[in-house]
């Protein structure tokens, strides 16, 4: 079982563009901005660290912004 509030670990996205759009995003955790995810046909992993304060609030908020076609996550894992 996983707390919600308080949890430490780390976050996993699975980004695939498994029909080659040339999908690029601007990737955001906790309102933080990470950078552009870009050239991800072959399927790529991101993790995320995630400690107790950014937790707190019972809340992980992952953002992709697209900036050309639309994001595909395929997978997310949570992980203490």
């Amino acid at each position: 079982m996983i707390r919600a509030k308080g949890f430490v670990g780390r976050l996993y996205a699975h980004f695939h563009d498994w029909n080659r759009l040339g999908r690029l995003d601007e990737i955001t955790f906790k309102g933080r901005e990470l950078g552009e995810l870009a050239e991800y046909e072959e399927g790529v992993w991101l993790a995320f660290p995630v400690t107790a304060q950014d937790s707190a609030d019972g809340k992980l908020t992952l953002a992709a912004r697209p900036t050309v076609n639309n994001s595909m996550i395929t997978q997310i894992a949570l992980v203490p």
